[in-house]
């Protein structure tokens, strides 16, 4: 949350993904593979679940066949060993790579309803930013669509991969990997205790000339203050456009940047002309951290999180 247009550049740096506003279409190719049929396996007690904006589902079978329109979603499904079940995904789902084999049924800007129809699917896993219209469609047309709200929170992640696991029946396996993402954020949070004095960081989502960045009520914001360190930009809120002046005057002492449409996307900060006189450039404190790691609300935001604490207390990270 796709890449290089400007127009898309609030849809990357937003969760650097996939937030899709219109729909397609265009005519989509069969999918090469071998799918799995629709469900038949039926459930003992019909499941029931509400989603990220609080519409009930009820499930009468487990599904067989399944479209993510989101990479965090994807990943959370093949996480969860239900892979093999997925049959179309967004032109930007590649993790793992197994997931780029999938039909395609959307790309950064539209959603191709007629290719998730076509595919038949049990279930939609939606996303609530940039997916309204299309959700509504969808049911429209009888299909089950699982709307996920943007996590604000790690406990947001771990509630999500709970409410994956339940609908597909897999809850044994939410729970063991929601327990390994505990135990490692964990380790991380008690090294991060051991800061001292908490650095100032400006964490950039998107670059020159529109530059933006992640304050208050982001998911970004509460990994930030997980890892013992202060966000320069944390009196703002949600995602926001900022001013070159601005971080200027906030002097950081680190700064992160997620982008990953600009070539050496360190070196473009550090050249800047009016930030020469910035902590984090002086002493080359600029660190690129991979966007998939650190912003798709999945499985391995902790790998983020992690990422995120060895570039900025190196002798702190275990």
């Amino acid at each position: 949350m796709i890449q290089r247009l400007n127009a898309a550049r609030i849809l990357l740096f937003a969760v650097i993904l996939v937030l899709m506003t219109a729909c397609s279409t265009q005519n989509v190719q069969p999918p090469a593979e071998k799918t799995p049929a629709p469900s038949t396996e039926t459930v003992t007690t019909p499941i029931k679940v509400v989603d990220g904006v609080g519409k009930e589902i009820t499930f009468d079978k487990k599904p067989g066949r399944i479209v993510s329109l989101m990479p965090s979603n994807t990943e959370i499904l093949f996480a969860l060993g239900v892979g093999d079940k997925v049959v179309g995904v967004t032109d930007v789902c590649d993790f793992p790579q197994e997931a780029t084999t999938k039909t395609k049924v959307s790309n950064s800007m539209t959603v191709n309803i007629e290719a998730i129809v076509a595919l038949k699917p049990d279930v939609v896993f939606a996303y609530a930013m940039g997916n309204g219209d299309v959700v509504r469609n969808l049911e429209e047309l009888g299909l089950k669509v699982v709307t996920i709200k943007s996590a604000a929170t790690i406990d947001d992640v771990y509630s999500d991969i709970e409410l994956f696991a339940k609908i597909t029946g897999t809850e044994e396996k939410g729970k063991e990997i929601v327990a390994g993402m505990k135990q490692k954020l964990e380790g991380i949070v008690n090294a991060a205790s051991k800061v001292e004095k908490k650095k100032q960081v400006y964490l950039e989502i998107a670059p020159n000339p529109d530059i933006w960045t992640a304050g208050s009520g982001t998911f970004q914001d509460e990994t930030l203050k997980l890892i013992g360190v202060e966000n320069t930009f944390s009196d703002v809120t949600g995602w926001s456009k900022v001013s070159e002046e601005a971080v200027i005057k906030r002097k950081p002492e680190v700064i992160l940047t997620t982008v990953d449409y600009v070539q050496e996307p360190e070196k473009e900060i550090m050249t800047r002309k009016s930030w020469q006189g910035i902590p984090a450039v002086k002493n080359k404190n600029v660190f690129y951290v991979d966007s998939d790691l650190t912003t798709r609300p999945g499985p391995r935001i902790v790998d983020g999180i992690e990422v995120m604490f060895k570039a900025i207390y190196p002798d702190l990270a275990q």
